[in-house]
């Protein structure tokens, strides 16, 4: 459905929304621009991009994108205001605790210059273009990792803990999502530049989506940050979709996490080796004592 700009533009939280021509397509009347974000807008001289995040962390920015000119970002925020970000980055993440991450030297292995780093909403660089990965910003802080070293930085790009060689992580996600949303992000999905190659993201992550009977269903294994749970977010919103991730280190589930409260697509896995081995020390401690142990 679309809906004129100077009528009000409303946009789904996680939303995405292309301004042609002074049009908009419009989803669900769950955030609505304020007026000077609108009549900004409409001051453009060419169409844009522009997504509204989903995190409660953004700030309330908007990130723009020219249609024009696709390596040209922007941020824009409550008040019309907008900042141009160089266009030296392949891409430019929504902000969030007042930074955002920026990648440089394309995607995928056949580039092996793909690397991350910070920027402020006015587009200066806090840290330098170094890291394979940056984690998403919660309390002022991300993870941040150089091959098998790994560390913590804050909102200002300083490290607050030293890179440091740790048990390689990785995760292995099953994500599902049905509805009129399923179809709608699949041919996304299957015009995207990793569609006919799995490994075209780089950075150890390998992707594989199906689609059938009105479900769409991806499974992600990666060492990195999740990116399908960034996009699904983005897509259809985060109660929007059902997933299972397991958390390995060297190799071994060490832990779980799961969104389908009904168990329509997923049930809680076995559990854990580390939970079998917690559980067996409170058993014989419990029969040591004579008891059962009090929590």
């Amino acid at each position: 459905m679309e809906n004129k700009i100077g009528e009000g533009i409303y946009a789904e939280f996680g939303s995405m929304f292309s301004l042609v021509g002074c049009q908009a397509i419009r989803t669900k009347n769950i955030k609505k621009l304020t007026d000077k974000q609108r009549e900004a807008l409409l001051g453009l001289e060419e169409p844009h991009e522009v997504t509204i995040a989903w995190l409660e962390n953004s700030d309330g920015l908007l990130r723009l994108r020219s249609l024009v000119d696709r390596g040209r970002w922007r941020f824009m925020d409550g008040e019309g205001v907008i900042t141009t970000i160089p266009s030296r980055y392949a891409h430019v993440r929504q902000a969030v605790d007042g930074v955002a991450i920026v990648v440089m030297g394309g995607f995928g292995p056949a580039s092996n210059l793909y690397k991350e780093g910070l920027i402020d909403t006015k587009g200066n660089e806090l840290t330098p273009i170094k890291y394979d990965s940056i984690g998403f910003f919660k309390d002022g802080v991300a993870e941040v990792r150089i091959g098998r070293e790994r560390g913590v930085i804050n909102n200002k790009g300083e490290l607050v803990e030293p890179l440091t060689a740790k048990p390689n992580r990785s995760t292995r996600s099953q994500f599902v999502v049905d509805g009129e949303a399923a179809e709608r992000v699949y041919n996304i999905f299957k015009e995207s530049h990793f569609a006919n190659n799995h490994n075209a993201l780089g950075f150890n992550t390998q992707i594989e989506f199906d689609y059938a009977d009105g479900i769409l269903r991806v499974e992600e294994h990666t060492d990195a940050i999740s990116l399908v749970a960034e996009l699904l977010c983005f897509f259809v919103g985060y109660d929007n979709l059902y997933y299972l991730t397991e958390y390995y280190e060297d190799g071994e589930v060490l832990d779980c996490e799961l969104h389908d409260e009904e168990g329509i697509y997923f049930v809680c896995p076995p559990k854990t080796e580390w939970e079998k081995q917690q559980e067996e020390k409170l058993t014989k401690r419990a029969d040591e004592v004579g008891g059962d142990i009090p929590f």
